[in-house]
């Protein structure tokens, strides 16, 4: 992911099925991810911010690089 010189990513699930990345710096929006059918229930993002892993209510989970 290019995160712009960020230090660190937060990430936000929601049920609108799209997780944001913000920036730990200003905390503006970097991306925002779509593609699960059902509502994001977590989300969790590597220590280098390199990949972000999201499970949804309809038991998928994607992965993202």
């Amino acid at each position: 992911m290019n995160h712009k010189k960020a230090t660190s990513l937060l990430a936000t699930a929601s049920y609108d099925m799209k997780v944001n990345i913000w920036s730990d710096r200003d905390f503006s929006l970097v991306r925002s991810l779509a593609g699960h059918e059902s509502k994001v229930a977590s989300s969790d993002i590597t220590a280098d911010s390199s990949c972000i892993a999201t499970v949804s209510r309809g038991e998928t989970i994607d992965i993202d690089l």
